[in-house]
């Protein structure tokens, strides 16, 4: 059951079919895989991916198809976000509501992944940088929508 994230991902490519055991046990875990695959897809999206022979191809090809910016739904969550306010709400149902529209916020907006490799061994702190000034933005966004009893704490 280890490593099958790999399959998805498709950083354990297939072993050459001069290396039979190891042809062998990738095989049968990409079928796995697959097959888990397949039975967590909807029934009408699952027809178009019989004929895929991997698993990284399938995320691939659900990645084309459904991962697509959703501009409006983007602008409406950073419009919300410079707008919302405490207003007569309990201080709780205002963090509640700017909680969930921050986290909605962040999934268009993740912190950058590193691709090359070179993160392992960087010394300039650069996501950790990215992530404090994330941080910073949700605090400084959340106090600006604090009713004004709060002033004190904004200083």
């Amino acid at each position: 059951m280890k490593n099958k994230i790999a399959f998805i991902e498709g950083s354990l490519p297939q072993p050459s079919p001069n290396e039979t055991r190891l042809q062998v046990a990738w095989l049968g875990a990409n079928n796995l895989v697959l097959s888990w695959l397949m039975n967590s897809t909807a029934k009408e999206i699952r027809g178009s991916l019989l004929y895929f022979s991997n698993a990284s191809n399938i995320r691939d090809e659900l990645e084309v198809r459904y991962l697509r910016s959703d501009g409006p739904r983007v602008f409406t969550v950073e419009k919300s976000l410079t707008s919302i306010s405490q207003g007569s709400n309990s201080i709780i149902e205002y963090f509640n509501d700017f909680k969930t529209l921050w986290d909605e916020y962040i999934t268009y907006h993740p912190l950058p992944t590193c691709s090359c490799g070179i993160m392992e061994t960087c010394t300039c702190a650069i996501l950790k940088n990215l992530a404090d000034r994330q941080q910073a933005d949700y605090v400084m966004k959340f106090l600006i929508g604090l009713h004004d009893s709060y002033s004190g704490i904004r200083s």
